[in-house]
C-alpha cells in the first residue's frame, strides 16, 4: 500500500553494528542449491548503507494458477532442470490501477534478500506478506527494499500472492471455496521452511510480518493448524483477523454478479467455474474491479469488503471456524507476538471524506450502519444499538459536520479496537507485545498538505522499516526513529524480545509484553514510553457494548 530517498551519509553515520559476513567474489552471481532446482541469483550494493546483500528474485513456489488451475488451490512447483534465472524481480499479480505489462496471472513467486548463503551461524528470518484490501501490492521491493533489515542480520522474503478475484472468489462450496491468496502464502511458507536454510536462514526462526490486509492474513495464517510448526513468531502491523474488514461479506453475492456480467449459464458449482475459468484474465480483472468498488461503496465498506478471505465449510479449508472465538479459546499456534497500530490510522481518509459526504450522511440518516456487523446483536436493538455509537462518538453534531469526531470514530472502529483485543485475547496464551507508532517526520506517506489532522497515519510507520530511493530526506529525529524501529523488530525476530537488553538506543526501556489485568503499550515517537490501557474510556465503552448487547462467539470483533 509505498515510496520511500535518505541521504547516504546520515545513515552510515548513524547506522550501527555493520556486522556482516564476507563476499567472496562481488563479481559474480552466486547459485543455491534447492529442493526443486538450482537458481541464480545476483550481488545488489545498498544506496543508503556500505553493504551489499544478495537477491534471489522470481523464485516459483507453486505451479502457474492459469487456465483449469485459477480458482484452485496451489499446486506445489515441479523440479526445474538446469539454472533457474533468480537475477530479476517478478511481475505481481493481477490487480486494478498497473499497466498491463506490469502483471501476469502467472505470479506466485517469492524472493529472498540475504547477507550471504551459507553463514557460519543460520539467521532468522522475516516472512513479509504486504497489504493492499487484499485486492493490490506485491513482493516487489523497488519501494520497500530491506537494507535495512540485511544491516541487523536478518534475511527477508517477500512473496506475490493472488488478489482480488483471483484470490478471493468464492461461492461458498468446496467448488469455489475461496481464500486462495490465503493458500498462496502458506505454501510459499512452506516452501521458505523448507529451502531457507540453502540461503543461510534459520527455519525455525521464522517471523511472520504483514500490514494492514497483510497483518490481517498474518493472523489468520495463526490460527490454521495447516501452519503449525512452519514459522516461530509474527509481527502485525495496523490490521489483525479482528478487523471487520479482515472478512469478505457475501461473496457469492458478487461470484453471482460476475457470473450475470459475463452471461455465464451454469446449473451448478462446476459449471460455473468451467465458464469462468474460459474467461480472459484482463476481461475478469476490469471488470471485477468495477463491481468491487461500486459494491464497497453501496453496501457499508466499514464492515468489509466483497472480496476476502472467507469462512470455508470444508472442515479440511484454511479458514474454518470464528476467529474471535478461536483466540479466545486458545486454539492458535501460540507464538510470541508483536502487533499495534498507528495514532492516527484513518486520517490519510479525510480525502474521501471531503469527496463522499453523500455517502458519511448515511450514518446520520441510518446509525444502525455505525453497528459491528458481527456484534451478532438483536436485530430489534440494532437501531438502539447504532443510536448509542453516535451518541458516544458524536454527541449532538452531525457525522458529516466534523471530520475529526468521524475519523476518531474510525480509528477506532477499524483499527484500535480491534488491535487492543486482539492483542488482549493473545496475551492469556503467549508473550504479546503491543505498540502504539505516533511519530511524525519528514518521511511521510501523505502529502503534509493532506495531513489536515495530527498523527501517524496508515502505513507511515512502512517508511521506517523499509527504504524507498525516492523518499524524501530524512532529519536526524527520523534516522533515531529508523534505528529504533528497525532493531526493534529485528530483535524480535533473533530473540522474540524486542529489548532483551538494555540499550541506550531504546532509552533503556524495557517493553513489557500485556500482563494479567496491564494492557502495556510502547508509544513510539520521538522519545519511548512505556504506558498503559490506550484508549481506555474508548474500549471501556466497546467492552460495554458487546456485554450487554452482543451475542457470542464472534467472528471479527
Amino acid at each position: 500500500m509505498y515510496n520511500f530517498v535518505i541521504f547516504a551519509f546520515f545513515l552510515v553515520v548513524n547506522f550501527d553494528n555493520f556486522h556482516f559476513l564476507p563476499i567472496e567474489d562481488e563479481d559474480e552471481n552466486i547459485l543455491v542449491e534447492t529442493s526443486n532446482g538450482k537458481l541464480k541469483g545476483k550481488l545488489l550494493k545498498s544506496q543508503i548503507l556500505d553493504l551489499n546483500y544478495y537477491a534471489f528474485q522470481s523464485i516459483p513456489y507453486a505451479e502457474p494458477p492459469i487456465e483449469d488451475l485459477r480458482f484452485k488451490d496451489p499446486i506445489s512447483i515441479s523440479n526445474w532442470t538446469g539454472v533457474l534465472d533468480a537475477t530479476s524481480a517478478p511481475k505481481v499479480c493481477p490487480q486494478p490501477f498497473l499497466h498491463q505489462d506490469e502483471m501476469s496471472e502467472d505470479c506466485l513467486f517469492l524472493n529472498i534478500f540475504t547477507p550471504y548463503p551459507k553463514p557460519s551461524d543460520l539467521l532468522p528470518v522475516i516472512f513479509w506478506i504486504h497489504g493492499g484490501f487484499f485486492m493490490i501490492g506485491g513482493g516487489r521491493i523497488e519501494n520497500n527494499r530491506p537494507d535495512l533489515f540485511i544491516n541487523e542480520n536478518v534475511i527477508v522474503v517477500s512473496i506475490n500472492y493472488r488478489l482480488g478475484i483471483f484470490g478471493f472468489l468464492s461461492f461458498e462450496d468446496n467448488i469455489i471455496p475461496g481464500n486462495y491468496g490465503l493458500k498462496d502464502q502458506l505454501m510459499a511458507l512452506r516452501w521458505v521452511y523448507d529451502n531457507i536454510a540453502q540461503f543461510g536462514g534459520d527455519p525455525f526462526k521464522i517471523t511472520l510480518m504483514g500490514q494492514s490486509a497483510g497483518a490481517a492474513n498474518v493472523g489468520l495464517l495463526l490460527q490454521t493448524p495447516l501452519s503449525q510448526g512452519l514459522f516461530s513468531a509474527a509481527i502485525l502491523q495496523s490490521g489483525n483477523s479482528l478487523n471487520l474488514w479482515s472478512r469478505a461479506r457475501n461473496p457469492k453475492v458478487m461470484t453471482k454478479e460476475i457470473a450475470n456480467l459475463f452471461s455465464i449459464k451454469y446449473e451448478n458449482s462446476q459449471d460455473l467455474l468451467n465458464g469462468l475459468q474460459k474467461i480472459k484474465w484482463t476481461d475478469l480483472l476490469t471488470s471485477s474491479s468495477v463491481l468491487y468498488y461500486a459494491n464497497a461503496v453501496l453496501s457499508n465498506p466499514m464492515n468489509g469488503f466483497p472480496l476476502g478471505p472467507n469462512l470455508e465449510e470444508n472442515t479440511n479449508g484454511i479458514l474454518n471456524g470464528k476467529s474471535h472465538d478461536k483466540l479466545r479459546s486458545g486454539k492458535f499456534n501460540r507464538v510470541p507476538i508483536l502487533t499495534g497500530y498507528n495514532s492516527a490510522e484513518t486520517n490519510s481518509f479525510i480525502e474521501v471524506f471531503n469527496k463522499a459526504k453523500l455517502f458519511v450522511a448515511l450514518y446520520d440518516i441510518i446509525p444502525s450502519r455505525l453497528v459491528p456487523s458481527d456484534l451478532n446483536g438483536n436485530s430489534t436493538h440494532v437501531n438502539e444499538i447504532g443510536r448509542t455509537i453516535k451518541e458516544f462518538y458524536f454527541g449532538s453534531t452531525a457525522i458529516t459536520q466534523s471530520k475529526q469526531l468521524f475519523i476518531n470514530f474510525l480509528n477506532d472502529h477499524e483499527f484500535i479496537r480491534p488491535a487492543i483485543e486482539f492483542a488482549k485475547l493473545l496475551s492469556e496464551y503467549t508473550d504479546t507485545y503491543l505498540y502504539r507508532f505516533s511519530y511524525v517526520g519528514q518521511l511521510p506517506v501523505v502529502k503534509e498538505s493532506q495531513r489536515q489532522l495530527p498523527g501517524a497515519v496508515h502505513a507511515e510507520e512502512l517508511r521506517y522499516i523499509f527504504y524507498s530511493p525516492d523518499e524524501n530526506p530524512a532529519t536526524d529525529a527520523d534516522l533515531l526513529t529508523r534505528r529504533r524501529l528497525v532493531k526493534l523488530w529485528a530483535n524480535f525476530a533473533k530473540y522474540h524480545n524486542p529489548t532483551p537488553t538494555p540499550d541506550d538506543l531504546f532509552q533503556n526501556i524495557t517493553w513489557k509484553p500485556l500482563e494479567k489485568g496491564e494492557i502495556n503499550y510502547l508509544n513510539i515517537d520521538a522519545d519511548l514510553q512505556m504506558l498503559k490501557n490506550p484508549s481506555e474510556k474508548n474500549i471501556t465503552f466497546w467492552d460495554t457494548l458487546y456485554s450487554t448487547y452482543g451475542n457470542p462467539p464472534y467472528d471479527t470483533y
